[in-house]
């Protein structure tokens, strides 16, 4: 019905000026278009008669030069199965191989045409775990400090400094209300006390860059017991699994 509508109304249209004698100008703002599309009109009228009023499609009746060939067909499902690239790296590739140029929604047309548009993400398995851990107790004890925390009704601060060793696990903690070098100390000699009766020193302590473990007095007591010191790169916590998981 839309079509029949469409032709008689254009229909009306070209033979308006025969039965008003209007100009064509006041047709044309009549109908709301141009004098351009009045001429358009009027000569397919004149040339097919009714039938040139309804639409003509729009698409080419020849195509010169047809671009996309089984070749660049197969060397782009190539590229996307071996390789996994994208649009942009497949038209690059194009341009740079075949010496063809095909635009990126072309190109994600044909992976999503094949039901490659999206690919599934290959799990990385690894076949051996290496664990980080010491052979023997003493060898290595790793320090953090947690903190802070707040009790209910009161807005002091409070931390928990704790040391352990990498390869038994043993821990000592300590609950404080600040964070200072002689606090982490007295965690480390506690843990030195406790273990085998104050006569099991590590012989390198693990921390991160805080000001507690890079002061003149930590560094001292480690130098004085003959304590290696052990740095672990900023930003980098994982090296301090253990004791970031206590």
């Amino acid at each position: 019905k839309c079509i029949h509508i469409e032709i008689r109304t254009r229909f009306n249209l070209i033979h308006e000026k025969d039965w008003t004698g209007d100009t064509i100008s006041i047709i044309c703002k009549r109908y709301g278009i141009s004098r351009k599309t009045y001429y358009k009109w009027n000569n397919r009228y004149k040339q097919k008669g009714i039938d040139g009023l309804s639409d003509v499609p729009k698409r080419p009746h020849n195509i010169k030069y047809k671009k996309l060939t089984s070749e660049i067909l197969e060397t782009i499902l190539d590229l996307r199965l071996t390789k996994r690239f994208g649009c942009s790296r497949i038209r690059f590739r194009l341009r740079r191989i075949v010496g063809i140029s095909l635009s990126t929604r072309t190109i994600y047309k044909i992976l999503k045409r094949h039901g490659l548009n999206i690919l599934k993400c290959q799990a990385r398995i690894r076949k051996t775990y290496k664990r980080f851990a010491m052979k023997h107790p003493n060898d290595m004890v790793q320090m953090d400090i947690l903190g802070p925390f707040y009790l209910s009704n009161s807005s002091e601060r409070n931390y928990i400094i704790s040391c352990l060793d990498d390869c038994s696990r043993k821990v000592a903690s300590r609950w404080s209300e600040r964070k200072r070098s002689v606090d982490v100390l007295n965690v480390l000699e506690d843990w030195i006390m406790t273990n085998n009766g104050g006569g099991g020193k590590p012989k390198t302590v693990m921390h991160d860059n805080g000001k507690q473990f890079t002061s003149r007095i930590f560094k001292h007591f480690l130098v004085h017991n003959h304590i290696k010191d052990k740095r672990i790169p900023n930003s980098y916590p994982q090296l301090q699994g253990k004791i970031e998981a206590y």
